[in-house]
């Protein structure tokens, strides 16, 4: 007997969903978790690298399991801050 209202929205969520310093044996690792390549959000991504070169990290685990895949366009940008170097 009740009557339900649904109202569609789309729902974008920040594909740079974590990202943190590990310091470990006198190493300072950064590690981001990275959901999908989403052009509109390259920004994000390079203040996270950003982050990291200041906090003067020089290794770096970037976890892509729950990459489903994106914009090649953010595939580069993301293999062109990896390749400018962290430290």
């Amino acid at each position: 007997g009740k009557t339900i209202s649904l109202t569609k929205e789309e729902v974008k969520e920040n594909p740079v969903h974590f990202s943190t310093v590990i310091e470990k044996d006198g190493k300072k690792i950064g590690y981001l978790v990275y959901t999908q390549f989403i052009s509109s959000y390259d920004n994000d991504l390079r203040n996270v690298f950003a982050d990291f070169k200041a906090k003067g990290v020089n290794e770096l685990v970037l976890d892509l399991r729950f990459n489903g895949g994106g914009y090649t366009s953010s595939a580069v940008v993301l293999s062109s801050l990896i390749g400018k170097g962290i430290n």
